[in-house]
């Protein structure tokens, strides 16, 4: 590990032990970026592997005649998934003479970019699943998160497809509402959802505006009122989004919605002096969680 001395700086002039430093500009010194929490069901856990079986509960029941049995069903069983806890960490050391010299707090300044790394490194990779809709990534049924090839548990293995692979437009808005309108269990029966949450990529941003907000009908000379406006649908500027098309639509607030983060253990702080006679200081942060999505029907990738 690096460790962060006296002459830490990029001149010979030990800058960080002079006196009448008006500031030291650091740009990555900002607020946290945190958005995960929008897309994600964040879940605290006290187990290393958490587990969560698909099932298909009874289906409708038929005509009975008269005198003969009441039909007994069995629940459909299907896959298992299982959310396995990793750890991510980093930190850094810095010398004695680094803590008791130098004029400009650095070993607050670190342990607050300590912090801020951390925080931001769980969203990054909390963002991946959003960056590789198509592949990485799988659910239940081995099927990545969006695809024309879902199944259900029904009989006749009823398949659904929650990608739409078209830019965001009217258009398109209108695919995307049509599918949660005739989303399906997994008995294949009619199972509606609405969608609360259209996120994209910070370029779509204003065409999100535009179809959403406007009052009539977007990029056309009509009468036509947009009726998308009356919509309880929130808008997400997705910044960690590395797509430039990248859109879609969830129904986070459905109890169905079952993209997750585990989380056993929050990023710490911990102080410790490293097994030498340096007397430096040595900082550590750790953090275990898993991601990942089992059932995908309350996620529509309109496109990627």
């Amino acid at each position: 590990m690096a460790v962060v001395r006296t002459n830490w700086d990029t001149t010979s002039n030990q800058d960080a032990l002079r006196g009448g430093i008006r500031k030291v500009f650091d740009s990555t010194g900002g607020d946290i970026l945190v958005e995960s929490h929008m897309l994600y069901n964040m879940v605290g856990t006290d187990e290393y592997i958490n587990r969560d079986l698909r099932v298909g509960q009874l289906d409708f029941g038929g005509s009975v005649p008269e005198g003969q049995q009441i039909p007994i069903q069995d629940p459909k069983f299907g896959q298992k998934l299982d959310y396995t806890q990793a750890k991510f960490g980093t930190g850094f050391r810095i010398t004695m003479e680094m803590k008791k010299f130098n004029k400009i707090d650095e070993m607050e300044r670190l342990s607050k970019s300590l912090r801020k790394v951390m925080k931001e490194g769980k969203d990054v990779e909390l963002a991946k699943l959003w960056n590789s809709p198509t592949a990485t990534y799988t659910g239940f049924t081995g099927v990545v998160l969006g695809s024309a090839s879902q199944t259900t548990l029904d009989d006749a293995a009823t398949g659904y497809d929650n990608l739409g692979s078209e830019a965001l437009s009217t258009t398109a808005l209108q695919n995307a509402l049509y599918y949660f309108d005739t989303i399906i269990d997994d008995q294949g029966n009619a199972d509606p959802k609405t969608p609360d949450c259209l996120y994209y990529e910070p370029t779509l941003q204003w065409t999100a505006n535009e179809l959403m907000r406007s009052s009539d009908k977007p990029h056309e000379f009509s009468n036509t009122i947009n009726t998308y406006k009356d919509w309880d649908l929130k808008l997400f500027n997705f910044h960690r989004l590395t797509s430039s098309t990248a859109w879609g639509m969830v129904a986070k607030k459905d109890s169905g919605y079952d993209v997750n983060c585990f989380t056993s253990h929050e990023a710490d702080l911990v102080f410790e002096g490293p097994f030498d006679t340096t007397r430096d200081t040595l900082v550590t942060s750790a953090q275990l969680f898993q991601f990942g999505f089992g059932d995908p029907r309350t996620v529509y990738i309109g496109n990627t």
